[in-house]
């Protein structure tokens, strides 16, 4: 088990003089306050368990294509969306399947491509579908019960419920189509407002017709708070912290050593593309990239962000998972907690990690817990 090694050499600490051991202790205690200040809270301890996984090509209620939202009801019942097997599935909170919905269709019930869902406090399940430009609404056992429509529509990246029962979406990109990052829509889909125009300093604006945008992001919404991260980050990078009215109420992050932000990105937002191949061999040829694959309040309202690193080692290209744990107030907890090939989804109320197995032939979904010790 890793511990901070300023602690190990306290503990290991031993002199036969009272007088300098009280001294050094003294010395010692304001040292590690100013490490405190500065650095984060030492000696805590960050320990992610797996508890299992599950994805098969051979039974097919753990066959999937593309799971794009997974998170759990409040009883610890997992619900995993398919967006290109047009499903829904839930499986108990020891991973055993319990039911399937939807199926590719236009239809009550039916599926096409959905991206996002929510739980709502009833246990219903609100699914966003990308190709029939509605949210259809399931019981807790996945039965259908109706549809609704979001007007305007927006496509959904993120999607949850504030504190007044409300659906709040982030969508991308709003450079095209709207300045702003978050909307909110009541239970019958009429719009309510939008907010949070917040773009980055250091990037150009984008064209119209460009197929790269620089202003993608992830929330997660908790009570009356939403956290906010660019996918793109500059360096620093920075997590918003607003509540339900829109207002940036902290702002927090970390530089990473080393780390700049490629040009070649930064051009893509502005150059006309022909293609979205022609989008790829520009990233292939970045020796370097860092992007925020997520952001999630845990249950004691620390801040998780989950960064993806893409670096070049010997010509090969590779990619190193690893997480910052930040409490609410901006304290740095843990720094570069490594965390495998996998992209967190949620994280519950009981601190249970919900990932996308990413780097696998056969597409899988895993459960971690996660605990935060003194």
């Amino acid at each position: 088990m890793h511990r901070d090694s300023s602690i190990v050499i306290i503990d290991k600490y031993q002199t036969g003089d009272e007088k300098m051991r009280e001294r050094m202790r003294k010395i010692f205690v304001v040292f590690l306050s100013l490490i405190i200040i500065t650095n984060g809270i030492l000696g805590k301890e960050v320990i992610i368990e797996k508890k299992f996984k599950i994805g098969s090509e051979e039974k097919k209620e753990e066959l999937f294509f593309l799971i794009t939202d997974i998170k759990a009801d409040r009883d610890g019942n997992i619900f995993v969306l398919d967006f290109k097997g047009h499903t829904i599935k839930k499986f108990s909170k020891d991973g055993k399947f319990i039911k399937e919905a939807g199926g590719k269709g236009q239809g009550p019930g039916e599926l096409d491509s959905p991206s996002h869902f929510a739980i709502d406090e009833k246990g219903n399940i609100w699914v966003a579908e990308i190709r029939n430009r509605r949210i259809s609404i399931f019981d807790n056992s996945l039965n259908f019960i109706k549809s609704i429509k979001l007007m305007p529509w927006k496509y959904p990246r993120s999607m949850d419920f504030d504190i007044n029962g409300n659906i709040v979406i982030y969508y991308f990109p709003p450079q095209l189509m709207s300045k702003y990052h978050i909307h909110v829509y009541d239970r019958t889909g009429k719009y309510i407002k939008s907010f949070f125009e917040e773009v980055l300093p250091d990037r150009p604006k984008p064209r119209k017709d460009s197929l790269h945008t620089p202003y993608m992001g992830s929330i997660d919404v908790k009570n009356n708070l939403i956290a906010f991260a660019h996918f793109e980050p500059s360096n620093p990078y920075i997590i918003y912290i607003l509540n339900t009215n829109g207002q940036v109420i902290r702002k927090f992050g970390r530089k990473i050593p080393g780390y700049k932000f490629p040009k070649k990105l930064v051009e893509l937002s502005v150059k006309k593309i022909k293609s979205v191949a022609e989008i790829q061999r520009i990233m292939d040829s970045i020796e370097k990239l860092i992007v925020i694959a997520g952001v999630h309040f845990t249950k004691e309202n620390h801040v998780v962000v989950q960064l993806s690193e893409t670096y070049r080692e010997k010509g090969i290209k590779k990619t190193r998972n690893y997480l910052d744990i930040f409490s609410l107030d901006g304290t740095l907890i843990k720094k570069d907690i490594k965390f495998g090939p996998e992209t967190i989804m949620d994280i519950d109320e009981n601190n249970n990690i919900y990932t996308f197995c990413i780097d696998e032939v056969t597409p899988s979904f895993a459960v971690y817990s996660l605990k935060i010790k003194d």
